[in-house]
């Protein structure tokens, strides 16, 4: 059976992190990434704009006993300034706070400099999991601009997969960046 979208990356990230990987959650969202790294990492970093996905995250964190985690109130294009050490995964789930104001989407520019910015601290053999929603209202251009930007990584340093259901109009679909 093929799998969905998330799955499909927890699997592939499954396969790559270690428990003494340090990991960014560049976009915590309700907190489901940021509980899902935590259990396989020794720590990870997970970065919102939002308080109201600080307070979600949190309280699903506590709820689960997970003490290994940073939830930090930044946008995600400046994730490098929080720790600029060697990381094993780096997860992006792109789009608007489910649940939350849908007015307050990613932003194409500063995903695209979070990306860039984050990729040098990939370990060799350290993977970035981009989750992009061509659906939604940012969601299009955001999605265009960033097939546009990763099929410039060099092939020498990165390999660059996309997972999609090509036959689904809008749907969701991962970025997949492995470091070399």
């Amino acid at each position: 059976m093929i799998q969905k979208i998330i799955p499909f990356a927890h699997q592939l990230i499954q396969q790559h992190i270690h428990k003494d990987d340090i990991v960014f959650d560049m976009t915590m969202g309700n907190g489901l990434d940021t509980l899902f790294l935590s259990i396989l990492a020794k720590h990870v970093y997970a970065f919102d704009i939002q308080e109201k996905a600080l307070k979600n995250t949190s309280s699903l964190l506590e709820k689960n006993g997970i003490l290994n985690v940073t939830l930090i109130q930044d946008s995600h294009e400046f994730a490098s300034k929080h720790y600029d050490g060697e990381l094993g995964v780096i997860v992006f789930n792109l789009g608007y706070l489910p649940g939350g104001d849908k007015s307050i989407s990613t932003n194409p520019e500063k995903t695209i400099k979070a990306i860039d910015t984050a990729l040098p601290l990939l370990k060799v053999g350290g993977i970035m999991c981009i989750t992009v929603y061509p659906g939604h209202k940012f969601g299009k251009i955001e999605s265009e601009l960033l097939l546009k930007y990763v099929t410039t990584l060099h092939s020498g340093q990165f390999n660059v997969l996309t997972y999609s259901f090509i036959n689904k109009k809008n749907s969701p679909y991962n970025i997949l960046i492995e470091k070399n």
